[in-house]
């Protein structure tokens, strides 16, 4: 290491480094100066773009809200509000594209059009929503979904080919609708297997019985397990005394 006799030769070292080395030092500071502030600046876009998809999304809901209550309104206020919510979920598609905000509001339009019988309508909603979201849990529940809405349009196979799928934590809603798939299409031992597993994992989440699969899974039971099921538990004893026959009957008189 270079001794410096003095102060002053000290400070003329540090010059002539500068003179030479100055020029990428400041260049370096500058850039790491502009990737920090420009970092901060990208997450203060992305905070501000979260949040306004946050405010677009609970004015969706709250218009959803509205519309839900309008039962007994003029024709006139309930379009307005059918209107309202049509174009609060198109902009939030829009603007808040690739949000989880616009993936839900996808959703729900999907929800109430499914309830309105437009089964076209919700699939193109449920298109939407599954090429809006990289996250493969709820990638999951719209496939979930559009199976449901292929196998009320009468595309079994379309819909059990997505049902074939793993459904992670939705595995109890895929083997439910796969039983309901089999018995479309006659097939009973397929059926009962496919409740049986959705009657399995949905103990295991739950120890509420789901009424509704059990009475699926009775409906698809084995014959001889079924008749059996529905025998008293225990049998009368038959009398041993034989009724008189009529020509014992008239033998006797």
């Amino acid at each position: 290491m270079e001794v410096y006799r003095t102060e002053q030769e000290q400070v003329e070292a540090l010059r002539s480094w500068f003179k030479t080395n100055g020029g990428s030092v400041v260049a370096a500071i500058a850039l790491a100066v502009a990737i920090i502030f420009g970092w901060q600046g990208w997450q203060d876009y992305r905070r501000n773009k979260v949040d306004s998809a946050s405010v677009a999304y609970n004015q969706l809901l709250e218009a959803f809200d509205k519309l839900e209550r309008s039962e007994g309104v003029d024709a006139a206020a309930k379009d307005e509000l059918e209107a309202t919510v049509a174009f609060r979920a198109k902009a939030l598609g829009s603007e808040h594209e690739g949000t989880t905000y616009a993936t839900y509001a996808s959703l729900l339009v999907a929800a109430r059009a499914v309830n309105a019988g437009n089964l076209d309508a919700a699939q193109k909603e449920l298109d939407a929503a599954l090429v809006s979201t990289s996250d493969e849990t709820l990638k999951k529940l719209i496939n979930l979904r559009i199976a449901r809405v292929k196998f009320a349009q009468g595309k079994a196979d379309d819909a059990l080919t997505l049902v074939n799928n793993d459904g992670g934590i939705f595995q109890y809603g895929y083997e439910q609708l796969k039983g309901d798939i089999y018995i479309e299409k006659g097939d009973r031992a397929k059926a009962r297997d496919a409740y049986k597993s959705a009657q399995q994992l949905q103990l295991k989440a739950s120890k509420t019985p789901d009424r509704l699969l059990d009475m699926k899974l009775k409906a698809v039971a084995e014959p001889e397990a079924a008749m059996l099921a529905d025998l008293p538990a225990t049998q009368p004893a038959a009398s041993s005394a034989k009724k008189p026959s009529e020509k014992n009957l008239s033998e006797k008189k």
